[in-house]
């Protein structure tokens, strides 16, 4: 180095500015040598790992030709990433995977949760997996693609299901396809727009990820901060991963209702005939007390079915259109019909009790 230096030393400032250069892209050549043989070596290890394509690797040479004719009996085969997938690895079935989820709360925000949180850190198999048309990107089976019944499909909205599904949700509410659970949902009543609902724990976000208008996957809301979601989403970098999102993000399109609130439904007339109208909701508010009338107490099931609730608290199921029009296939629906009474509770106020008509 003393000598270089004093090499330099003896040069006009021209000259030692391009013998700097030279000295630089020297050691940047080096380096980037030591990266590749470093890359190489690395693939060497995995290509080094037993081929499970059954085929030994054999190119025919001239000794295995006579009279242009392939006389050596052996396969000419090169091998290639799909020859070192492992077809038994990391394969699971149902006892597995059950043995990784929490007993059930009976709450089903709450379980939805800790069935999500379960999953943190399950990655996609590295050992067991298909190509991609190019010939490159590996796609890992998981358990979510064996309990779907694809095992080596695109998995991220097939975690959501597993989830769901877990938590007691039907399966006609689910699908693989977040686009198409989206609406079966709005099927269902039970998506809502960003900006008409207020979304919680145990929630349902579809994401709208390559911004072309459709919906790409779903997550678990596991908190929700102010403008800030937190989720567990499936297939982040081939993980189950926690991540954040704001409300406001373009990527969020609007929210899945896990367990929709009960509510009343003011009826505008007296009971009808099987099949006919009962009435229409409307919005509740405090005047309704005092206004008279009749009302239906309902509730939306988690496979996104109405239903009424009797004087004997049987669930009944109803209908109810889009445009907010009840309907009952009962013979005598007036069982559903419910008042308020008011009476005076223990300090002489006021208080309303509802009662069966």
């Amino acid at each position: 180095m003393k000598f270089i230096e004093q090499y330099l030393l003896q040069l006009n400032t021209e000259k030692r500015r391009l013998l700097r250069a030279v000295l630089i892209l020297t050691v940047l050549s080096l380096i980037v040598a030591l990266v590749t043989v470093w890359n190489l070596r690395m693939i060497g290890i995995t290509v080094a790992n037993s081929a499970t394509c059954g085929y030994k690797e054999h190119q025919h040479s001239q000794a295995c030709r006579q009279d242009n004719v392939v006389i050596c009996g052996i396969v000419e085969h090169v091998h290639t990433l799909a020859c070192y997938s492992d077809p038994g690895a990391d394969v699971e079935v149902a006892e597995a995977w059950l043995t990784t989820l929490p007993a059930l709360s009976g709450d089903k925000r709450t379980d939805i949760v800790r069935i999500a949180q379960s999953q943190l850190g399950y990655r996609e198999s590295t050992l067991n997996y298909t190509l991609a048309s190019d010939g490159i990107t590996k796609n890992g089976i998981t358990r979510y693609g064996q309990w779907y019944g694809n095992p080596y499909g695109e998995w991220a909205n097939m975690f959501t299901a597993f989830c769901l599904r877990y938590a007691g949700f039907s399966a006609e509410l689910l699908n693989s396809g977040a686009e198409v659970m989206r609406s079966i949902w709005m099927g269902a009543n039970l998506y809502r727009g960003v900006g008409q609902y207020e979304p919680a724990a145990g929630d349902v976000v579809f994401l709208d990820k390559n911004q072309n208008g459709a919906v790409e996957t779903t997550a678990i809301i596991v908190s929700v901060e102010g403008d800030t979601l937190t989720v567990i989403e499936g297939n982040v970098d081939n993980a189950v991963a926690q991540c954040t999102y704001d409300v406001s993000d373009d990527v969020v399109t609007g929210y899945g209702i896990s367990v929709p609130e009960t509510r009343l439904i003011m009826l505008a007339s007296a009971p009808k005939a099987a099949g006919a109208v009962l009435g229409n909701t409307v919005n509740y508010s405090s005047t309704l007390l005092n206004q008279g009338g009749s009302f239906i107490l309902y509730t939306i099931s988690g496979d996104g079915k109405y239903y009424a609730i009797d004087g004997n608290g049987n669930a009944v199921e109803i209908q109810i259109d889009s445009a907010g029009v009840i309907y009952s296939a009962l013979d005598t629906p007036g069982s559903l019909y419910w008042s308020f009474e008011k009476a005076n509770n223990y300090d002489n106020k006021p208080a309303y009790y509802i009662k069966n008509q």
